[in-house]
């Protein structure tokens, strides 16, 4: 990618959203990396976070604790996505992520606009192209952010051009359509370039 000028102010409302999401959800947040088992995990984000934000979403004056936590729009993207990165990165759980992001967007249509932000799709293109090389999977997911108007982060960026570099130069035994290949080539020009101006 040459330029990424048109990127700043989105990256920059990225960052706001990230460090007042964190403020807010340090102690959750180090309690979910310091769970043992996927398993926790997932009970621990289905028993405990999605109840929360039920409860929490408009109490603007609650404590948050790690039983307890407020789940709201500040809070929701970045829990979901701690919890996705950690069962794709830390237990190699795919499933586990997918899983996690299919219970946001069924849990109701609310929770889904504020939890399922570009940071759980990052991971999800993640998940898709390094764990399955999935590539109708992975237009799949754009066309999804773009029918829900879900804003691109710079790692979207990014993802979306390293994914499309990969399968165009893709050896392996994993066949790549070409089908797919321009589906992802018209993403990045109809959905990206609104953002960047050369990939």
């Amino acid at each position: 990618m040459k330029s990424l000028k048109n990127f700043e102010p989105i990256q920059k409302e990225f960052i706001e959203q990230r460090n007042a999401a964190k403020k807010l959800t340090s102690d959750i947040e180090n309690h979910i990396l310091n769970l043992k088992t996927n398993t926790q995990i997932t009970q621990y984000y289905c028993d405990t976070i999605l109840p929360a934000y039920n409860n929490s979403s408009l109490l603007e004056t609650a404590i948050s604790s790690v039983d307890s936590p407020i789940v709201n729009s500040t809070t929701a993207p970045l829990l979901l996505e701690t919890c996705m990165r950690v069962l794709r990165t830390e237990f190699f759980d795919p499933m586990g992520a997918i899983f996690l992001f299919q219970q946001s967007k069924d849990h109701s249509l609310e929770f889904f606009g504020y939890a399922c932000t570009a940071w759980a799709y990052n991971e999800m293109l993640k998940i898709r192209w390094n764990s399955y090389r999935s590539l109708p999977e992975v237009c799949s997911l754009v066309s999804e952010m773009t029918a829900n108007a879900v804003k691109p982060s710079l790692e979207t960026a990014e993802l979306l051009d390293v994914i499309y570099s990969e399968a165009s130069n893709s050896t392996s035994n994993v066949p790549i359509r070409r089908s797919d290949l321009i589906n992802l080539e018209s993403f990045k020009k109809r959905y990206i370039s609104q953002y960047v101006y050369t990939l």
